[in-house]
């Protein structure tokens, strides 16, 4: 595992996984998920201003339905924004084995809301948050390798 320090005397001391592939399982599915809200919806003004963009250029070329999901899209991500939820945040907390010695166990939102807050006021930086995280989505999509129906054979 590795270790950061955080705070003006680094006396907070944040365990996170190394990879994916130490992560416990239901932790493992939950990272999954957030890492696609990430990739999909986003939470910040940048990925709001990117899907109006979208948006607008799916309306100019007459693809409506299309547009009607990143309509829905956006309407998520500036619910996070209002709602204050940081969705790099909340996959930054799904690396974290321990806080000061302490596991991390509650992922309701208010648990995820609490820890982030208290990560937060021991000094994490968001740019700490973004570059681990982004680290990880590298590794997951170098990884990946897509699977479809149609490349298999089907056996009657």
């Amino acid at each position: 595992m590795r270790e950061i320090r955080t705070g003006l005397l680094k006396t907070t001391k944040i365990k996170l996984y190394e990879s994916i592939k130490e992560l416990p399982i239901e932790r493992n599915h939950e990272l999954m998920k957030l890492v696609l809200q990430d990739l999909g919806i986003g939470s910040t003004i940048d990925d709001a201003v990117k899907h109006f963009s979208v948006f607008h250029n799916l309306l100019a070329n007459n693809k409506i339905e299309e547009a009607r999901q990143e309509a829905k899209n956006l309407h998520n991500n500036i619910f996070y924004i209002m709602e204050g939820i940081n969705i790099k945040s909340f996959c930054f907390l799904a690396m974290v084995a321990e806080i000061n010695g302490k596991k991390i166990k509650d992922f309701s939102m208010e648990g995820v809301q609490k820890e982030v807050k208290r990560l937060s006021d021991s000094g994490l930086k968001q740019g700490q948050v973004d570059d681990i995280v982004e680290e990880v989505k590298k590794n997951l999509i170098r990884s990946y390798e897509p699977i479809f129906l149609t490349d298999m054979e089907i056996q009657d």
